[in-house]
């Protein structure tokens, strides 16, 4: 086992090194211990990060699987090996990625496959022994009721964000230009949260007597829930995060330029500006970008709390404007 993890890990690395870029081995191995010693890219958190993420992240599993996770008395040698593995897997992910400084959400996402293996084996195997315990509905009820009312209440952030900005609770002035961005609400997704919340409480109330069934309910009514979110929430809660910023990566996709982020971390300008790998080496390097002898335009990308730091350190960066608490730039190069 160990020997093939190696060899296919290091196949990879094989292949660049006899390229002559052994430099990405060692770049690979920093990167590895500066993410597990420090908060890389701007992502720390606690130490129960990725356990809160899992818990409500994963709903309804993460509560189904919790009665699996005792000891398991499985007449198939087969089935409890496996489910021992399973459970291994997500301790030691779990563990693991919970002492690392770097808290990115998808660390934990390993886990996701030892989760619901277990949150299936407790509803075949465990759940129709045991029943259904009160912490367990207490659970489902509070992280599902949460879940329905955040939903609901999201339309409402845009149609009060003018009294919300008033009342000066929102200290962050790039989130404050965020929410002033105008997204077109119709009014009904409240109806998405309802159906979850009504869902919930029909399942909840199944539970009594007939608890596959009402599993059932739980886990089509989640899929469902996350997928019409995905659909018809996520779009607009990107125009407020980053819209502005998008819209300007799209712009630059058929010129020949160079465009990066300023005072952030963020991988989204190589996506959204289609640009393939550069022939000038010098473009990975942030100085050469900022105050080189750069051999194309140059656009920056910002946020406004950043507007002082670049007047004052690039004043050659021409300034394009603002929109939705992002600013952009531009560098020429010489003639």
């Amino acid at each position: 086992f160990g020997l093939t993890t190696l060899l296919t890990g290091m196949g990879w690395f094989l292949f660049e090194i006899i390229n002559g870029r052994f430099y990405i081995l060692q770049d690979f191995i920093n990167y590895q211990i500066e993410l597990f010693n420090t908060e890389g890219a701007g992502h720390g958190g606690p130490f129960y990060y990725h356990f809160v993420v899992l818990l409500i992240g994963c709903f309804p599993a993460s509560i189904l699987m919790l009665p699996a996770m005792g000891k398991i008395q499985e007449e198939d040698s087969k089935v409890q090996a496996f489910s021992h593995w399973m459970k291994i897997l997500f301790w030691v992910v779990l563990i693991l990625f919970s002492i690392v400084k770097t808290k990115i959400l998808h660390y934990s996402s390993m886990t996701y496959f030892s989760l619901t293996f277990l949150a299936a084996y407790s509803v075949v195997k465990v759940l129709p022994q045991k029943g259904a315990k009160g912490w367990m509905k207490g659970l489902i009820a509070l992280i599902g009721g949460v879940l329905s009312l955040l939903i609901m209440g999201l339309p409402l952030v845009d149609k009060y964000k003018e009294a919300i900005i008033a009342s000066d609770s929102i200290k962050d002035p790039f989130a404050v230009a965020n929410l002033q961005a105008k997204v077109e609400w119709s009014g009904l997704e409240f109806l998405l949260g309802l159906f979850f919340l009504v869902s919930i409480i029909a399942a909840l109330v199944m539970m009594r007597k007939k608890l596959k069934p009402a599993i059932l309910l739980l886990s089509i009514s989640s899929l469902i829930t996350i997928n019409l979110f995905t659909v018809i929430f996520i779009p607009k809660i990107e125009q407020y995060s980053q819209g502005a910023a998008i819209r300007f990566y799209e712009s630059k996709v058929n010129e020949d330029c160079y465009v990066t982020p300023y005072g952030y971390k963020s991988y989204a300008h190589l996506f959204y500006t289609q640009k393939q790998p550069q022939d000038n080496p010098d473009h990975r390097n942030p100085e050469w970008l900022y105050k080189g002898d750069i051999d194309k335009t140059c656009y920056f990308v910002s946020k406004i709390t950043k507007k002082n730091k670049i007047e004052k350190e690039f004043p050659q960066w021409e300034f394009l404007g603002e929109e939705n608490g992002f600013i952009f730039y531009k560098r020429s190069p010489k003639s």
